[in-house]
C-alpha cells in the first residue's frame, strides 16, 4: 500500500513536470509565429510653406489600410497573458510627397512614436508583433 502511494505521488509529480515543460515550449512557439517588424523613431516635424506640419519617413513605414487609403502602424504596449506585449495600431495619415528615398505625411502628429517597419508578412490593426533589431 505504501509503495502504490509513492508511485502515485511520483507519476503525479513528473505529470506536473511535464506540464510546466510544455507550457514554456507553447510559449516559445507563440513568440516565434509572432510577426517580425523593425522599427522606426519619427523625427521631429518640419514646417512646410503652407504652415502645416510634416514628417519625413521612409516608403517602407507607409502600408495600405484597410479602407484602401494609406496608414502607418504605430507600436503600441498593452499587458498580455504573459507580461507586456507590443502591437499595431492602424493610423490614417495623409501623404504630401512620395518618392524612392522617402515620403512627406502631412499632418501627422507622429513626432517621437515608433512605427512598425518591412514587417515579415502583412499586418493587420491590432495585431501582436516582436520587434527585432537591424
Amino acid at each position: 500500500m505504501k509503495n502504490t502511494k509513492q508511485l502515485a505521488v511520483r507519476m503525479a509529480a513528473v505529470l506536473f513536470i511535464f506540464l510546466v515543460l510544455c507550457t514554456v515550449a507553447a510559449h516559445r512557439i507563440e513568440t516565434l509565429l509572432l510577426t517580425e517588424v523593425r522599427t522606426l523613431t519619427v523625427f521631429p516635424a518640419g514646417v512646410m510653406e503652407d504652415g502645416s506640419e510634416a514628417v519625413k519617413v521612409p516608403p517602407a513605414a507607409v502600408f495600405t489600410g484597410r479602407t484602401g487609403e494609406p496608414c502607418v502602424m504605430l507600436l503600441q504596449r498593452r499587458e498580455g497573458t504573459w507580461g507586456m506585449e507590443e502591437y499595431v495600431k492602424e493610423t490614417p495619415v495623409k501623404v504630401y510627397h512620395e518618392d524612392y528615398d522617402f515620403c512627406i505625411l502631412q499632418d501627422a502628429y507622429l513626432e517621437g512614436q515608433s512605427l512598425a517597419v518591412y514587417p515579415s508578412r502583412s499586418l493587420s490593426d491590432d495585431e501582436t508583433v516582436r520587434c527585432v533589431e537591424e
